[in-house]
């Protein structure tokens, strides 16, 4: 089960960082329409998580709140600008550069001995 949601009154982003960063939820942000969601599985039905979760939401949409109309900083500000781009031809490059630099690996050196034990 997919729970999702946005908000109509602030930057939906902006509520990325203080519930994954901060409070240790594993959630994914969409685009179209910009909203955040929670693959729901066995682990959330455990007593107490769904309570926190509510509990921990409602805290992060007050704090949001005391300023609805602020900029979206951190990795809330990526996600909103990637959204707002125009030619979503760039995206598909960026995310190939990124994935290219976290899986590259320096190549190992051989040396001598390691090539004789070989």
């Amino acid at each position: 089960m997919v729970v999702a949601w946005n908000s109509d009154v602030f930057d939906i982003n902006r509520m990325v960082d203080p519930l994954t960063k901060e409070r240790g939820w594993d959630l994914n942000v969409l685009q179209f329409p910009a909203c955040i969601h929670l693959c729901v599985t066995l682990a959330h039905s455990a007593p107490g998580i769904a309570k926190k979760f509510v509990k921990d939401l409602r805290e992060v949409a007050e704090a949001i709140m005391q300023d609805p109309n602020a900029k979206p900083v951190g990795s809330a500000a990526m996600y909103g600008m990637s959204q707002s781009i125009p030619d979503r031809t760039i995206i598909k490059d960026i995310v190939h550069g990124f994935l290219d630099t976290t899986f590259k690996t320096e190549p190992e050196l051989i040396t001598i001995e390691k090539a004789k034990s070989a």
